[in-house]
This record gives structure tokens, C-alpha cells and sequence, in this order.
């Protein structure tokens, strides 16, 4: 009886399979580390025209949705800035493209919200709030963004060369 449990006893106590390490802390996009032990989910399709998030983020939603014509719609806990930091940041990626953007306005529903028109027929939005004004997925972010991109000019420019599609007023 002694020669079967022997086996069985050496076999508990030899080498055993790795667990799961405990999440390291997450860096910000200066490579300092925040504290924060919150998973960040990150974009896994470019976005239009090249644009990137110029700010460390957590991606809380990515879709396309058809209204008045498709729009790609993201969603995003900020870290790192602040609402009107992560919206001025947004500001200054689509100037870099082309876009003209328009005074922030604010929204019924508070934070403040931009929109982008390109003299190509492409237009976009960003919102932006505080961590009091939209919840937060994680502890930690600063902000919630919000950035949609109308796709139909795009499309209809690609197809036609002519870039005439308007964005609704």
C-alpha cells in the first residue's frame, strides 16, 4: 500500500503549473506607472483616416452604426488628462489632418462636445466628460471620450474621386 501512495505523494509535491500573476500595474503614455490594476481593452481595427487616440485610454466600445449613413463610434475612459485636456487633444489629431473644428459646445447632459468638417466632405465629433458628469469603467480615468467618425463622405470620395458628399448642418 506504501509503493501506490508514494507516487501519488511525490507527484503533489513536484513542479506545478504556473498560476496567474497578479496584473502589473498599468503605465500611462509617459511610461510611469499608475497604480491601476484595471485591465485596459485597446482598439484592434485602425481607425478612419489614420487617426490615433492621443492619450492613454481604455476602450469601452467600438462600433459601426447606420443612421443617416454608417459612423464608426468609439468610446474610451481617458487617462492621463482631464475631459478638457482629452477633447483639446482630440482637437489638435484632427487639425493635423485637415479638419476644422467648432467651438466646444456644451451638452444638455454636460461635458462639452466639437465638431470636425474637412473641406473633403468628411466630418467627425468628440464629446468629452468628467468622471462626475459620465461614469467610468475604471477607478482611475480621468475622463470619458467619445469620438464618432462619419463614413458615407469617405466612401462616396473613394468611389467618385469627387469628394461632394456633405455632412448634414
Amino acid at each position: 500500500m506504501l509503493a501506490l501512495a508514494l507516487p501519488l505523494v511525490l507527484a503533489a509535491c513536484g513542479p506545478q503549473p504556473p498560476t496567474a500573476a497578479p496584473e502589473a500595474a498599468a503605465d500611462d503614455a509617459g511610461g510611469r506607472s499608475t497604480g491601476d490594476t484595471f485591465s485596459r481593452q485597446r482598439l484592434d481595427q485602425a481607425l478612419p483616416g489614420g487617426f490615433e487616440i492621443p492619450f492613454d485610454y481604455h476602450l469601452r466600445s467600438d462600433r459601426v452604426v447606420d443612421g443617416e449613413g454608417p459612423e464608426r463610434r468609439i468610446q474610451v475612459d481617458v487617462f492621463g488628462a482631464d475631459a478638457d485636456g482629452a477633447l483639446d487633444a482630440i482637437t489638435r489629431n484632427f487639425r493635423d489632418q485637415g479638419f476644422r473644428p467648432s467651438r466646444p459646445r456644451n451638452r444638455i447632459e454636460g461635458g462639452q462636445r466639437v465638431v470636425y468638417r474637412h473641406e473633403d466632405g468628411r466630418y467627425a465629433t468628440a464629446s468629452a466628460w468628467t468622471p462626475e458628469q459620465k461614469k467610468t469603467a475604471s477607478p482611475r480615468a480621468e475622463a470619458v471620450a467619445y469620438i464618432a467618425w462619419r463614413l458615407e463622405a469617405a466612401a462616396a470620395q473613394a468611389q467618385d474621386g469627387d469628394g461632394e458628399g456633405a455632412p448634414p448642418q
